[in-house]
């Protein structure tokens, strides 16, 4: 037997305590070879980046209102270039050929992935057929981004407690004016519809024409008419005119008639208003051969476009209450505005939802004030802000508001507030209130026959 010293010694010579130099070298080889196929390792192939999906976008555009063009622009812009899983390719489309566009994509069931949109009775529709992506859980999930906009501002875009679109901007209606042409004939803006007619009745017999008015498209004449309606009816007879529980035969629609064809009578439109263009009614007002325009907020932008001090001379008052009618002044004509939908088809919602949320980050919405004075959707800090003084003077004036109500032809949808819009053009032409909401009349038991 060999001693236990013997043996040590043995194995210290034999090599069984240090590989030899070629037994070394395979199992180096052996361990390279695990570690690149992968056996007896934790550690896998990382897996391929997703593909990037491409998202459509259909949105409306006024060809004129550049500088809102270039915001939407600039902040798609900037959506693909840092979002490394979307890319956004938008489609503009003329807003008066907007909805029947939308209206043929929906019936098609081959809408784009995100979509512009009115609110209420407009995208009421398009909900009720199951087109339109739910957003209640996205806005659920992100307390912040709900909490951060303004009060209210997404009832109209909901339907049993359920959000469908996202507002990037809001917008008020009311009575720009010419602040020189005002303070040359020693006036001020009227808080009655007496002291509106006073008022038109002095600036009729100077030659100015009083409100710049172009109804070739009637949603402007109908934007008027409602402002009177509600001044005289109030918010209880809006409320039950949107339940579809009021005739329209209704004294108030009539006796708002009759102010409008009395404000005519005294010289307060153009003469050929009902061919005079938007266009062509901005470019009055804004060279002072009118002095008043009754328009909503979003005009802002456009005053400056050709000269640059204009703006300086615009104000900015609440529409006038009709007196023994029980509207206020600060009851506000307004909505949400540039809204933005998903479709139901799209296939890549968590993009379309990042692609909201650029346009309504408090960033974007800061620019968008700044540079277009068009009303945010979300709450910021004005006081941190560069605003210009018309924009300044509206949020003003807003900050008081009893009620908000939607522009009637949103309110009612696409046919009845079509055909309502049509009803203020033919008063505005000759017809007496009583014939044209007749007609209107018919045309709302046709389209709520449970209703009236």
């Amino acid at each position: 037997m060999m001693p236990k010293t013997s043996i040590a010694e043995h194995n210290k010579h034999s090599g069984s305590d240090s590989l030899r130099p070629g037994a070394a070298f395979a199992v180096l080889l052996l361990l390279f070879a695990l570690t690149v196929t992968g056996v007896g390792c934790d550690s896998q192939e990382a897996p391929p980046p997703p593909p990037v999906s491409q998202l459509r976008a259909i949105l409306w555009n006024t060809p004129t209102e550049t500088t809102v063009r270039s915001f939407f622009d600039q902040t798609l812009q900037q959506f693909n270039t840092l979002d490394d899983h979307a890319q956004v390719t938008p489609t503009y489309i003329p807003d008066e050929e907007y909805k029947a566009k939308l209206a043929l994509d929906m019936a098609l069931n081959a809408p784009s992935d995100i979509f512009m949109t009115w609110s209420a009775g407009f995208l009421q529709p398009f909900v009720s057929a199951e087109k339109v992506f739910d957003l209640t859980p996205a806005l659920e999930a992100d307390p912040a981004w709900r909490d951060s906009f303004y009060p209210h501002i997404l009832d109209n875009l909901s339907y049993d407690n359920r959000a469908y679109a996202i507002p990037v901007a809001r917008t008020v209606a009311g009575v720009f004016y010419n602040t020189t042409i005002f303070e040359n004939l020693g006036l001020t803006p009227p808080r009655t519809f007496t002291e509106l007619e006073t008022v038109v009745q002095t600036l009729a017999a100077n030659k100015v024409t009083p409100f710049a008015l172009g109804n070739e498209f009637p949603w402007v004449g109908g934007m008027f008419g409602g402002l009177l309606i509600h001044r005289i009816g109030g918010e209880s007879l809006y409320q039950t005119m949107a339940a579809g529980e009021t005739p329209w035969l209704d004294p108030t629609f009539l006796r708002a008639g009759e102010l409008l064809q009395r404000l005519q009578s005294q010289g307060a439109f153009p003469k050929n208003m009902s061919t005079l263009s938007y266009e062509d009614a901005l470019s009055m007002f804004k060279k002072g051969k009118a002095a008043m325009l009754v328009m909503g907020s979003w005009i802002i932008s456009r005053f400056g476009e050709d000269n640059h001090a204009f703006p300086e001379q615009v104000g900015f008052f609440p529409f006038p209450e009709v007196e023994g009618g029980l509207g206020t002044r600060d009851d506000w004509m307004g909505q949400s505005d540039y809204n933005l939908a998903i479709s139901i088809n799209c296939q890549d919602t968590d993009g379309a939802i990042r692609f909201l949320k650029a346009f309504t980050s408090l960033e974007s919405q800061r620019q968008l004030v700044e540079h277009t004075g068009t009303l945010p959707s979300v709450r910021l800090d004005l006081d941190t802000l560069d605003l210009r003084p018309l924009t300044r003077q509206v949020i003003s004036e807003t900050t008081i508001m009893s009620s908000q109500f939607l522009f009637f032809d949103i309110l009612l949808g696409q046919e009845l507030g079509g055909t309502y819009n049509e009803t203020i053009r033919t008063i505005l032409e000759g017809s007496t209130p009583e014939t044209a909401f007749a007609k209107l009349q018919q045309t709302a038991q046709a389209t709520l026959p449970a209703k009236q």
